[in-house]
């Protein structure tokens, strides 16, 4: 089993708001998990999202 992570704990990692990971999980696509009222982000998952988002050199900017 993973380490899970809370919405506050992966937007303090990532550098943004809670709003922002609990729209990236709405709309974007990062799995999760809730758990009674808890909504938590497995860390391998993290990991995984993350990498198929990474922009290559030869890519132009989004």
């Amino acid at each position: 089993m993973g380490k899970y992570l809370t919405v506050e704990e992966v937007a303090a990692q990532l550098q943004v708001t809670p709003r922002t990971i609990q729209r990236w999980i709405r709309i974007e696509g990062l799995p999760a998990i809730k758990l009674a009222r808890a909504v938590r982000v497995d860390a391998d998952d993290l990991v995984q999202w993350l990498e198929l988002r990474k922009i290559r050199g030869d890519q132009p900017d989004a």
